[in-house]
């Protein structure tokens, strides 16, 4: 369900956007807002992925998948505002979004989405073609 939803707020943010900025800030406000409707409890993949540690499990592989999928999608959608390196700013995201999921659940919700907004939109006007990761991660 959470995998859908998360599909469907892309797809919502490429139809809605008028620019790829636009497309970028619609997504993050999705996510705010899902951070601070919808995960009380956390994350469900991380939950899910701490749950079952053999990496090999089906419940781990699914949560890769997933996590592949999201970093791709958000790399993509960088990648089309000019960003010199969407591979690093996506990865960044991403580890972003994790955080704001895991604060919501033990800090103020309010507190954690303005933050994860404030955040997000540095990481993205950051020159993150000086020192980016080149890891081949998630990617």
């Amino acid at each position: 369900m959470e995998d859908e939803a998360l599909r469907t707020l892309f797809a919502a943010g490429s139809a809605l956007a008028t620019t790829p900025d636009h497309a970028v800030e619609i997504v993050l406000q999705g996510i705010a807002r899902d951070v601070q409707e919808n995960h009380t409890r956390g994350c469900p993949f991380l939950n899910a992925a701490a749950e079952f540690p053999d990496p090999e499990h089906p419940v781990r592989q699914a949560v890769r998948i997933h996590r592949q999928w999201f970093a791709a999608t958000l790399a993509e959608l960088v990648e089309a505002t000019g960003s010199p390196n969407p591979i690093a700013t996506a990865r960044a995201l991403v580890l972003l979004r994790d955080s704001a999921l895991v604060g919501a659940y033990v800090d103020d919700t309010t507190d954690v989405v303005e933050s994860f907004l404030w955040t997000a939109r540095r990481i993205l006007r950051a020159d993150d073609s000086v020192d980016a990761p080149q890891g081949d991660g998630m990617l």
